[in-house]
C-alpha cells in the first residue's frame, strides 16, 4: 500500500540515481543510449506529469549534477556533446517529442493570455524581418521552451496531473537541501566527487558566502505549490506537511544568498500569510516548532551557522541600495556597470529596439532583465509584454471577484498574481521574460500561465455547480 502510494516518488529518485551513475560512471556512448531509451519510455508513457517533473529536476542541476556551467561537458545530460549545431541536450529532443505527443491530444483548457501571445509572436516576426537573427542554432534552441504553451494544456489536463506533478517536486526539495548542505559543509558541490569540476579554496579562504544556487527553481516552484494547496479548500495534503514544504523552500532559497530570489520568496509568502488565509494566527502558532528546530540546527552546526551569517550579511547590502549606493557596497555590478551599458544601447533605438541580430547579441545581458528586454524589443515590445502581465493579473482578479467564498478556488487567483509579481522581482536581476528563453525560466512561467488557465476553467465550473445546487 505504501509503495503504491509513493510509487511516482520512488521512481523519480531511482531514475535520477540511475541517471547519475550512467552519465558519470559509464562511457559516453552508454549515456547517449540511456537517454534515447528514456525518450522512448516517455513517448510510450501515460504519466506525462512524471516526465515533465523528471526533466525539470534534471535541468535544475541539483548539486551541480549534469550542469553545463561547470566546464564538464562530458557529464551533461546530452545526446551529443559536439556537433555543428552545438551540444544536443536531452531536453531539446524531449520538448520536440512532447510537442508531437501533444498534437495527438485536445487541450482541456485555453490559455487566458492566448491573445497576448499572438501579439508577441507577430512582433517577434517583425523584429526578425528588420534585424535578422544572430545565430539560427542558438535562437532555435532558446525558442523551444515556447512550445510549452501548446504542450502543457494537453499533457497536464486534470487536477490529478497537477497534484502528482507537485508531489514529485515537493519530494525532491529534500534532495536539493541535502546537496546545499553538502556544499556548505565541504565548500564544493556534490558533482565534484563524481568526476565533476574542481573548485579551489574554502569558504574561509575566499572570505565570502558559499552560493549553493543549483536547483533553486525546485524550492521556488515547491513554495508556490505548497501555498496553492494551503489555499485550495479541498484538502489533498496535510496542512503541517504543506507548511513544512513552504518553510523549507524559503530556507533553501535563503541559504543561496541570492537577493532577488529571497525578496521574491518573502513577498509571495508574506502575501499569503496576510492576505490569503483566514487562519493567520493559527498558522503562526504552527510555524513556531519548525522555526525553533531550524534555529537549533543553525546554532549547533557550525558550517550552517557560518553560512547563515554570511548570507545575512549579503542580504544586508540591500540597505546600501536604499541609501543610494547602486553598487550595494561593491557587491552589485548590475546597476553600476551592466545596466548602463545595455541601457545606452537601447537609447540608440528606443522605439523598436535592436531585435535579435548580431549587434543586439553583442550587448545582450541577461543579468539586467528589464533593460535587456527594452534593448531587444524597444518601448513597443516592452509595452506588449506589460500588456501580457497586466492582462493576466486582471483576469485573475476578475476571476476571484466572480467566485464565492464557498468556491474551493477562492483566493487561489490572488496567489497566481503574487507569483507573477514575484517572478517580475527576480526578472530585475535575472532575465525570465524575453523571446529567447532558458529552459527553467521558460517552463516555470509558462507552467504558471497554464495552471492559472486550468484553475480559471475549474473555478468557473465549480461556481456554476454551487449556483445550481443553491437553486435546487
Amino acid at each position: 500500500m505504501w509503495v503504491s502510494k509513493y510509487k511516482d516518488i520512488l521512481h523519480l529518485y531511482l531514475l535520477f540515481l540511475i541517471s547519475v551513475v550512467v552519465i558519470y560512471k559509464l562511457p559516453t556512448i552508454a549515456g547517449a543510449v540511456f537517454q534515447i531509451l528514456l525518450l522512448i519510455a516517455f513517448w510510450r508513457s501515460k504519466r506525462d506529469y512524471f516526465w515533465l517533473a523528471f526533466v525539470f529536476v534534471v535541468q535544475n542541476f541539483p548539486g551541480a549534477l549534469f550542469s553545463r556551467y561547470t566546464g564538464d561537458i562530458q557529464n551533461t545530460f546530452s545526446l551529443l556533446t559536439t556537433s555543428q549545431a552545438g551540444t544536443l541536450y536531452f531536453w531539446m529532443i524531449f520538448v520536440i517529442l512532447a510537442f508531437i505527443k501533444a498534437l495527438q491530444k485536445k487541450a482541456s483548457y485555453q490559455l487566458v493570455i492566448v491573445n497576448n501571445i499572438k501579439i508577441l509572436a507577430g512582433y517577434f516576426v517583425i523584429l526578425v524581418l528588420i534585424f535578422g537573427l544572430y545565430k539560427w542554432t542558438a535562437v532555435t534552441r532558446t525558442l523551444l521552451p515556447w512550445l510549452f504553451l501548446f504542450i502543457l494544456p494537453r499533457l497536464l489536463q486534470k487536477e490529478v496531473d497537477f497534484y502528482r506533478f507537485f508531489q514529485l517536486i515537493f519530494s525532491f526539495l529534500f534532495f536539493v537541501i541535502a546537496t546545499q548542505v553538502f556544499q556548505i559543509l565541504f565548500t564544493v558541490p556534490l558533482a565534484k566527487y563524481l568526476g565533476g569540476y574542481n573548485i579551489a579554496g574554502t569558504a574561509e579562504e575566499l572570505k565570502s558566502v558559499v552560493r549553493p544556487t543549483d536547483g533553486i527553481y525546485i524550492p521556488y516552484l515547491a513554495l508556490f505549490g505548497s501555498l496553492y494547496f494551503l489555499i485550495y479548500q479541498k484538502k489533498i495534503y496535510r496542512t503541517n506537511y504543506l507548511l513544512t514544504i513552504a518553510g523549507l523552500s524559503v530556507f533553501s532559497i535563503f541559504i543561496t544568498a541570492t537577493r532577488s530570489w529571497m525578496i521574491s520568496a518573502l513577498f509571495i509568502t508574506g502575501s499569503y500569510v496576510f492576505f490569503m488565509t483566514y487562519q493567520r494566527y493559527n498558522l503562526i502558532l504552527r510555524l513556531i516548532i519548525p522555526f525553533i528546530l531550524v534555529l537549533l540546527i543553525i546554532q549547533f552546526v557550525p558550517a550552517v551557522s557560518q553560512q547563515v551569517d554570511l548570507a545575512l550579511h549579503r542580504y544586508e547590502t540591500v540597505q546600501y541600495l536604499v541609501e543610494g549606493d547602486i553598487t550595494a557596497g561593491g557587491t552589485l555590478e548590475r546597476l553600476s556597470v551592466r545596466s548602463p551599458r545595455v541601457f545606452a544601447k537601447f537609447k540608440e533605438s528606443p522605439i523598436v529596439g535592436w531585435g535579435y541580430g548580431d549587434e543586439a547579441n553583442e550587448y545582450s545581458d541577461g543579468h539586467v532583465g528589464n533593460e535587456n528586454l527594452l534593448m531587444h524589443t524597444g518601448i513597443i515590445g516592452y509595452l506588449f509584454w506589460l500588456m501580457l502581465w497586466l492582462n493576466f493579473m486582471l483576469k485573475m482578479k476578475l476571476l476571484n471577484n466572480k467566485i464565492s467564498v464557498k468556491n474551493p478556488y477562492n483566493n487561489v487567483p490572488w496567489l497566481f498574481i503574487t507569483m507573477l509579481v514575484g517572478i517580475l522581482i527576480i526578472n530585475v536581476s535575472a532575465q525570465w521574460f524575453n523571446y529567447l528563453l532558458g529552459y527553467l525560466s521558460g517552463f516555470t512561467f509558462i507552467f504558471l500561465f497554464a495552471f492559472a488557465s486550468f484553475v480559471n476553467k475549474e473555478a468557473r465550473r465549480a461556481e456554476h455547480n454551487l449556483i445550481n445546487t443553491k437553486g435546487i
